[in-house]
């Protein structure tokens, strides 16, 4: 987990959870996940369910940067996937 904070510029904090013997690598900073996470994540698309769930997540997070989410449009574009 270190190596991939040290990958994304130390960006986001790793978190233990022993009661569930969980390690977790969290990003906060909406501007770390545009400028640095989501960029690195275009280039090397996850694989399977897990890309469309972050294609969902980028939207959300686009939608959020530009204050979008604050509409019912905006709620509503996340939760039909962006079509």
């Amino acid at each position: 987990m270190d190596q991939i904070k040290s990958f994304f510029s130390n960006k986001g904090t790793i978190d233990q959870d022993t009661i569930n013997n969980l390690i977790c690598y969290r990003v906060q900073k909406i501007e770390d996940l545009i400028n640095v996470i989501i960029p690195h994540l275009t280039k090397y698309p996850l694989l399977t369910q897990k890309h469309a769930d972050f294609l969902l997540f980028k939207l959300a997070i686009e939608l959020m940067s530009n204050k979008e989410h604050l509409t019912i449009e905006g709620l509503n574009k996340i939760s039909e996937g962006g079509d």
